[in-house]
Formats: C-alpha cells, sequence, structure tokens
C-alpha cells in the first residue's frame, strides 16, 4: 500500500526517494554493513554484480568501485544478461582479469544475487568463489532489492 512508503534522511543523496521500509532496511543495512568492513578488512576495491544501481552508489561511499557501468547482472534464467554483457564488453575492458586479480589478492567485495554464489559467469567467464574461499553475508530481503549478498574475502572476518 502506498502509505507503506516514506521518505528517510540517512542517505542524503537519496533523501527525496519514496521506499517502502523494506528497502530502507536492505539499504541501510548495506551501508552499515559496508562500513564495518571497510573498517575490520583490508579491502580496497567493490563491484556491483547486481542489476541494482542504487548498491554501487552505496559502495562507492567506502570503495573503489572498479567498473565504469554501475551494475552487472548475471542470471543464468535471464536472457537479461545478455543485455548486460553487451554494455560491458564495450565499456568495461579487462573487468573479468582485473576482477579476478583483485580476487586472488583478497582486495575486493562483491554484491550479488544470492543465486551467483558460490559461481557467477561474468562475460562468460566462470568465477567460482569457493576456489578462493570466499564467503558471504546476507543483506536482509526485500520484494524491490530480491536476494542480495556481499561477497567477501576469505581473510575478512566478519
Amino acid at each position: 500500500m502506498r502509505e507503506d512508503f516514506s521518505k528517510n534522511n540517512y542517505f542524503p543523496y537519496f533523501k527525496n526517494q519514496i521506499w517502502d521500509s523494506e528497502v530502507w532496511n536492505n539499504l541501510i543495512f548495506l551501508d552499515n554493513k559496508l562500513s564495518e568492513i571497510k573498517k575490520k578488512c583490508s579491502v580496497k576495491y567493490a563491484v556491483n554484480l547486481t542489476s541494482d544501481a542504487y548498491y554501487a552508489v552505496i559502495a562507492r561511499k567506502h570503495f573503489t568501485l572498479d567498473q565504469k557501468i554501475p551494475w552487472y547482472e548475471n542470471n543464468n534464467y535471464n536472457a537479461g544478461s545478455i543485455f548486460y554483457d553487451s554494455f560491458f564488453i564495450l565499456f568495461e575492458k579487462n573487468f573479468e582479469q582485473r576482477l579476478l586479480k583483485h580476487i586472488k589478492n583478497n582486495q575486493i567485495i562483491i554484491l550479488a544475487n544470492q543465486q551467483n554464489f558460490p559461481k557467477i559467469n561474468v562475460l562468460n567467464n566462470v568465477i567460482r568463489f569457493n576456489d578462493y574461499s570466499m564467503s558471504y553475508i546476507d543483506i536482509p530481503y526485500s520484494y524491490y532489492n530480491k536476494k542480495k549478498i556481499i561477497i567477501i574475502p576469505n581473510n575478512c572476518k566478519i
């Protein structure tokens, strides 16, 4: 119902957005968890492998976002993956190589859909997070955001 939607001043740059409380909780949790990761772990980079560009805006507050296009999503069941790949092929040169380098160096967190763990296809390259002993943190579900996770390096103890 429309009365369940409200503004929230937590994020100055989203203060005019009107979302339901689940979305606000999702985004605020993400911001707080990224802040905690930044303080406790030696992570420098982030990538947003979801279709939610708001996640990229929040991640940029804490980390260097190592992508020009603020979203990417691979859903094995979704034809939209071809759409995302076509943008990345044009604008994100060497993305997979940079991503793998950061993963190997424990220098990156990855925002993703839960279905993309323990593996994801990025531009037709399969990345198996278990090969790098990566784990994830659940982001609270919201109808709009669905089930998202923060994939963290093996040396990040949160």
